[in-house]
Formats: C-alpha cells, sequence, structure tokens
C-alpha cells in the first residue's frame, strides 16, 4: 500500500506542480547543515532583517549559521517542551563557548503558529519521544498537549513589525492554514522558505490540489518559486 501511495502521489504531483519544479541556483543559498538547512535568497539578509522562524523542533543550526553569516536576529518559535528545553541548552552552550553574541540572537517564542489567537490542541506524534506535534493531527493520535497560538499578524504586531523579509515555516500540517490567514491578512512578507506536508488522513489528491491552491495563490500576488525539493519544500521569493 505504501508503495501504492507514493507511485500515485509522485504521478500527481507530477501532473499538477510541475511548473513550481524550478531551482534557480544563483538566487538562492544554502545556509546551516544537511538535515537542518535553510534555502535563503541571494542578498535578502542583512542585520537588520526580520526574519521568523516557526517550527524550531531539535535543530536550529541553520537559524545560528544565518546569525554568524549576516549578525542578525531570529524570532524562533516552538511550543513543544523538548524544543524548549533544547533551545535552552543551544544558548547556554554558546554562552559557554564565549558566543553570548549569538545567544542573545536567539530570541525564542514557546507558541504555536496558527490561523487564530488563543490556545490550541498540540497532537502528539506517533513515535514516543519525538518533537514533531501537530495541531491537524497529521498522524492520527489521540493524545495531545494545550500550547498558546499567534498568527503571523498578532506577532508582527507585538514586535512593532510592518514587513518581514524572511519566514522559515515547518509546522507539520498548519501551513495551509496559515497561509491562507497570511494571505487574507494582506501580511507584507519579502520571502519564504516553507514545508508542506502530506496528511494520510486526506487522499492524495486532495493533498496535491491543496499545495497547488496555495502555491498559485502566492504567484498571484507576484511570489517566484526560486527552489523546490520533492515537491514539499518551496523557497518563493517577491
Amino acid at each position: 500500500m505504501k508503495f501504492l501511495y507514493l507511485s500515485v502521489r509522485k504521478v500527481l504531483q507530477l501532473l499538477y506542480l510541475s511548473k513550481y519544479n524550478k531551482n534557480d541556483v544563483g538566487a538562492y543559498e544554502t545556509i546551516g547543515n544537511d538535515y537542518g538547512f535553510m534555502i535563503v535568497p541571494k542578498g535578502l539578509i542583512k542585520e537588520d532583517a526580520s526574519i521568523l522562524s516557526f517550527g524550531a523542533g531539535e535543530d536550529i543550526e541553520a537559524e545560528i549559521d544565518l546569525i554568524k553569516q549576516y549578525n542578525c536576529i531570529i524570532q524562533l518559535f516552538d511550543p513543544t517542551d523538548i524544543s524548549i528545553q533544547y533551545v535552552q541548552k543551544v544558548k547556554t552552550d554558546l554562552i559557554a563557548k564565549n558566543e553570548q553574541n549569538i545567544a542573545d540572537k536567539i530570541i525564542f517564542n514557546a507558541a504555536a503558529l496558527w490561523k487564530e489567537v488563543g490556545t490550541v490542541k498540540f497532537f502528539k506524534p506517533k513515535e514516543a519521544n519525538f518533537v514533531s506535534h501537530s495541531i491537524n493531527n497529521i498522524d492520527a493520535t489521540d493524545n495531545f498537549v494545550e500550547v498558546p497560538a499567534e498568527t503571523i499578524k498578532s506577532i508582527m504586531t507585538r514586535l512593532g513589525l510592518s514587513q518581514v523579509d524572511y519566514i522559515k515555516m515547518d509546522i507539520e500540517g498548519a501551513e495551509y492554514e496559515v497561509l491562507e490567514n497570511m494571505l487574507a491578512d494582506k501580511i507584507n512578507f519579502k520571502a519564504i522558505y516553507l514545508e508542506y506536508h502530506y496528511n494520510r488522513k486526506n487522499s492524495v489528491f486532495q493533498d496535491i490540489s491543496k499545495i497547488k491552491h496555495s502555491l498559485e495563490k502566492m504567484a498571484q500576488l507576484g511570489y517566484n518559486v526560486i527552489y523546490c525539493s520533492r515537491f514539499r519544500y518551496f523557497c518563493l521569493v517577491k
């Protein structure tokens, strides 16, 4: 069944998403390690850039490398206990290595990103001690924790931002609703690097249709794909 699912998905990806399968190597740089890298448009990041990174998990090496390269501040978000403890340890280790200046530029926010402000159920993954919780329960589990949630608009208001230069988004299936909300709120952002998640509760066609719809809406607003990997990782810039 898994082979059939993946085969059907690949065919539908080629049929419906091929126009977005772009890799303009000269337009972006890769920041971070082989596992947790970020795709960043060249020439975009400056010292005073506004950067929001959602879904810290247990790997923020890319964010640290971005800070080291550009001396920028990064607003980092993740409400899971594992991630909170991990980021605290990373910052402690940086300070112990006399890199207080790097640690100070990691501003951690223990909140989820969602389409509404409030408290949400964050469903635990199937694997014990795994960090990737999901608002949309993409692993179809029964266990959850309740966590605070913000929208992009509420975050920008709180931080006093009129625009965002760069957004990294890895939010385990909530990206569809969040992007709809962002575009409805007319959020001004220059570039985004995100992962679209496939949900086994949906049909393959449903997931690919949602990805196509999301990319089309951003294209209509002037965002161009400069990077695509496996038809799920995309970087778009305006």
